[in-house]
């Protein structure tokens, strides 16, 4: 990347899409500072999503290499409010620290906690040179998640210093939650396929700090919510310079409150990265956020705070059913000539293409013969695919066929199966000649 030099401070911001546009009010402030951020790829941890909602213009996210619409990608930056929102307006900085690695053009979007959409952009071009838009928005209330998708980029890994989002939050105590909490998402992945035998236990695990003036020492008690339900107390915390660190025990009751659908079972957890894998036949189709999950905590003296995260419900990969297609099979050599009875290497080739593995493993798992095999053997599978076969027929028949059976298989234990066949032929067609040559003789003595 070549740096970019920026030689002046944008001044202003001239584009309003809308025809009646909202005009920001006094005490509307930039909601994107405390928010989670939902992306659709990072170049790396040192350009990840929040150095464009970080406040500083010369600091920018980047996705990566190959998350590019030039490259056939969809790339996105979302940001998930604390809680719904009043919008009257989105600022846009371009990259100012690397020449030639912006967006062009994109949409912007609004939605609500239920994933409605509330508000649209359309398409709109990022002016050129600094890629910086204002978008005034007609007083949009209920935004839960703001969402930029692009549409024209330039490099393989383009970003973007900042985004802003200008409004007031419906409840001034959703704005500055009393509890630091973290993770900033909590993921549940639905998982369409078949579930383990035994099902395994399922937490939360957040990470609370506490607002200045209260010690961690002094919380008695500390309960998880979803939606206003009630889904339990804390199992268990541990306290570390203040910072506390929660299980929240997550039963199946509980998660398909959470999903609103029926989960037969928790298949997985993984606590560093606060994901929880689940199994049900009501798979989402899409990513979806819930309402938020809030965890009251209560102090000793009675006093309660809180702290809000988002819910972030995610399909699960469908099983693969769909088994490799064998284009090709070539075997060399395909012909066992002279029949002097001795083994003869033989390596089989096989092209095969399928929809979710790029190398489906292939190998030998049946070899035959039309003849008769009495005492020795007459083959031997010594690789994946490779064997040896003997140089012999019978001296009645027409000649041997080996068949070979070649099986594919693909990471996810879909099977095809192909057969390429090895002849020792009888004879190179002298015995023939000697039977024509025999009539002809028998022919003219009769003459």
């Amino acid at each position: 990347m070549n740096r970019k030099i920026a030689l002046s401070i944008v001044v202003g911001f001239g584009i309003f899409l809308c025809p009646s546009p909202g005009q920001a009010d006094i005490s509307d402030t930039n909601l994107a500072r405390e928010p989670a951020t939902n992306v659709s790829s990072t170049f790396s941890p040192g350009f990840g999503p929040e150095r464009a909602i970080d406040g500083k213009i010369n600091t920018s996210w980047f996705t990566a290499v190959g998350d590019a619409v030039n490259q056939g990608g969809s790339p996105f930056f979302e940001i998930i409010l604390l809680g719904d929102a009043k919008v009257t307006e989105l600022r846009m900085f371009g990259d100012r620290q690397f020449n030639g690695f912006d967006f062009i053009a994109g949409v912007f979007q609004l939605f609500d906690s239920t994933g409605a959409e509330l508000f649209t952009s359309g398409e709109v071009d990022l002016p050129f040179p600094t890629r910086d838009i204002t978008l005034a928005i007609p007083n949009v209330s209920g935004v839960r998640r703001v969402r930029f998708t692009a549409t024209a980029d330039e490099s393989s890994s383009p970003g973007f210093a900042e985004l802003e989002v200008i409004g007031q939050y419906a409840a001034p105590s959703v704005a500055v939650p009393s509890f630091d909490l973290h993770p900033d998402v909590f993921d549940v992945v639905v998982d369409p396929s078949t579930a383990p035998e035994e099902p395994v236990e399922a937490f939360f695990k957040a990470f609370i700090k506490p607002p200045p003036g209260m010690n961690a020492i002094d919380i008695t008690s500390l309960t998880l919510f979803v939606s206003g339900t009630n889904l339990g107390t804390a199992e268990s915390f541990t306290i570390d310079d203040n910072l506390l660190e929660v299980l929240f025990p997550l039963n199946l009751t509980n998660v398909s409150a959470i999903l609103g659908i029926d989960v037969v079972k928790v298949k997985e957890v993984d606590l560093n990265r606060n994901r929880i894998v689940v199994v049900s036949s009501a798979a989402p189709t899409e990513t979806t956020y819930l309402s938020e999950l809030t965890v009251f905590g209560t102090l000793i003296d009675g006093e309660s705070f809180s702290g809000i995260d988002a819910v972030r419900v995610i399909p699960g990969t469908p099983p693969d059913t769909t088994p490799p297609i064998i284009e090709d099979v070539m075997v060399s050599p395909n012909v066992l000539w002279p029949q002097n009875h001795r083994m003869v290497p033989v390596t089989v080739e096989v092209s095969v293409s399928d929809d979710s593995d790029d190398v489906p493993a292939c190998q030998i798992i049946t070899v035959s013969s039309n003849e008769s095999v009495k005492r020795r053997p007459d083959w031997k599978i010594t690789g994946d695919l490779m064997v040896d076969l003997r140089a012999e027929r019978s001296r009645k028949g027409s000649g041997r066929v080996y068949m070979i059976g070649i099986q594919c298989t693909d990471s996810s234990g879909n099977n095809a199966i192909e057969t390429v066949t090895v002849t020792v032929p009888h004879d190179q067609g002298k015995r023939k000649f000697k039977k024509f040559k025999s009539m002809w003789k028998k022919y003219h003595r009769r003459k």
